[in-house]
């Protein structure tokens, strides 16, 4: 997974970005779906949950304000891919 960096291409390739959305008889999978966040490291995740506008900080509690730890992260991210991938199976 590549995240945007100066110069860089934020996007890995995977087989919906070959495609480009096209329809197959296989149908199309979402990139992220293929991702192990597990194995990435902290700061790849950070920026990857701030291009998809994954909150990065705590939305209340004691931590208000304070950015989020990588477990947090973890949990955001696969949430996100969850409701994606469930409004994707709702519309077809």
């Amino acid at each position: 997974m590549k995240v945007r960096e100066k110069g860089y291409n934020p996007y890995g390739i995977c087989y919906t970005r070959v495609l480009k959305g096209k329809k197959t008889r296989k149908g199309t999978v979402p990139c992220s779906v293929n991702y192990t966040f597990k194995k990435f490291p902290t700061k790849q995740l950070m920026k990857y949950a701030g291009e998809k506008k994954v909150s990065l900080k705590y939305k209340q509690g004691k931590n208000k304000g304070k950015k989020i730890d990588r477990k947090t992260l973890l949990r955001r991210l696969d949430n996100y891919i969850k409701k994606k991938s469930l409004n994707k199976s709702k519309s077809n």
